[in-house]
């Protein structure tokens, strides 16, 4: 996977990706979601008390 483009707003963000054809859009975006949390998760800690 390659971000192209990344934008954000308030309370959410964009991403624009290029993929391999192999991968369907919910494996991306299983992914993303995973690598975002643990990254969030390792360097907010806090963040998982409220979750």
């Amino acid at each position: 996977m390659q971000f192209i483009e990344v934008g954000y707003e308030e309370n959410h963000v964009h991403f624009l990706i290029q993929s391999v054809p192999s991968l369907s859009v919910s494996e991306m975006c299983m992914k993303v979601k995973s690598i975002m949390a643990k990254e969030i998760f390792r360097r907010f800690p806090e963040v998982k008390t409220k979750l």
